[in-house]
């Protein structure tokens, strides 16, 4: 569900986007947006966060509640990428490969929610939690605690390149403890693709294909 942002406001940013990526470069190309708006086809999403980093997501929209999710984020320090798994329509786990300071690192993270269902259409107002347990690469483990307030805006119909679809607009407060800062992120939500982004600042979709470049652990 960040960088000059780092690793903390990373994982901020994308389980309020995600829970609520050689290069994926897009092509110039025709987008079919009936298959775009099935719940069936793979899907590619793209944007850039206000720092400039670059965001790729990939679902493979298996079904609407159990699929798979790939995102890479390039930034200028370096790229991080994430295969996150959903089960019952939330974020069970994820394993997330980095390579700042040139050198690839590994994470593998579980991910237990309260107060949040797994049908949340997004369009109501909700406080829930995520306990998230991180396994390092030298088998160390880590477990944290995010406190979410999401707040919903409005829903609108937006043109996405060539396609009308859907979109939700929400806020959420993030808190890590026992850090007393509250992040405030603005959130987006396309319920057509099942895939949503977060940033400080409401961020724009920018396309949308079924025509893509399947994202790959960095090596």
């Amino acid at each position: 569900m960040a960088i000059t942002i780092p690793a903390r406001a990373s994982a901020i940013l994308l389980l309020t986007g995600l829970v609520l990526g050689g290069s994926a470069v897009a092509r110039a190309q025709e987008v079919d947006c009936a298959a775009v708006q099935g719940s069936a086809t793979p899907i590619e999403m793209r944007y850039h966060r206000t720092n400039g980093a670059l965001v790729i997501i990939q679902s493979d929209r298996a079904s609407h509640d159990n699929f798979t999710v790939w995102s890479r984020t390039e930034t200028p320090q370096g790229v991080i990428v994430s295969r996150s798994t959903f089960v019952g329509g939330l974020m069970s786990e994820s394993q997330d490969t980095t390579n700042f300071g040139g050198t690839i690192r590994t994470y593998h993270k579980t991910y237990a929610f309260e107060g949040l269902p797994g049908d949340f259409d997004r369009k109501s107002d909700i406080d829930y939690k995520i306990i998230i347990t991180t396994r390092m690469q030298d088998g160390s483990t880590t477990k944290s605690v995010v406190l979410q307030k999401y707040r919903f805006k409005y829903a609108s119909t937006r043109k996405v390149g060539p396609c009308e679809l859907v979109i939700v607009h929400a806020t959420a407060e993030v808190e890590i403890p026992p850090s007393p800062v509250k992040n405030h992120i603005a959130q987006v939500y396309l319920p057509e693709l099942n895939l949503g982004a977060g940033d400080p600042i409401e961020p724009t979709i920018e396309g949308v294909t079924t025509s893509f470049v399947p994202i790959t652990p960095l090596q």
